[in-house]
């Protein structure tokens, strides 16, 4: 009889709760949407990640040690998440001012094509995607500008993060 081993691997382990973490949102979703309809899982779905972001945040900051509230340690806290799901990305630029960041391949939207839900990726990437990256930047700063240009999800080739120190007045010179 073959024994399997029963010793944890960090890389399978990972992997594994990554698979299940996207398969109970998933699971979630549709759920909802066949008692409520699409419309308020769409609403509740973005509740869901709006609230996630502000906690998930702040967490990984405090539990990384990352230090700062510039754009580039708002996108450190992001990028922790993104390593873990397996995001492909580069970075484009990295600075205290501005962070810019190029999307290759999005986990979530593999996976939506995966389960063949096409035709909701629009709505995920245009409403629950850029909420929760907004949240998730003010959360830490509420003085850092959040956008995405170009999105895989609406056709595009790529995504386009761009965080942004916002000026204050007192950064001014008159």
């Amino acid at each position: 009889m073959t024994r399997r081993s029963s010793s944890l691997s960090a890389q399978r382990d990972i992997e594994l709760l990554k698979k299940m973490y996207m398969l109970v949102d998933g699971l979630w979703f549709r759920l909802v949407e066949n008692k409520f309809g699409y419309a308020a899982a769409l609403e509740l779905d973005n509740e869901v990640w709006t609230e996630f972001a502000k906690r998930v945040a702040t967490r990984i900051k405090k539990m990384y040690g990352i230090e700062g509230e510039d754009p580039s340690s708002i996108f450190e806290t992001i990028e922790v998440r993104w390593k873990l799901e397996g995001w492909n990305y580069e970075v484009v630029k990295k600075s205290d001012e501005e962070c810019i960041v190029k999307v290759l391949r999005c986990p979530w939207v593999d996976g939506l094509r995966k389960a063949d839900r096409h035709s909701i990726i629009p709505d995920i990437c245009s409403k629950i995607c850029i909420n929760l990256y907004r949240e998730w930047t003010r959360a830490i700063n509420p003085n850092v500008s959040f956008e995405r240009d170009s999105e895989i999800g609406l056709g595009g080739n790529f995504c386009l993060f761009k965080w942004k120190l916002k000026r204050q007045k007192s950064d001014i010179n008159y």
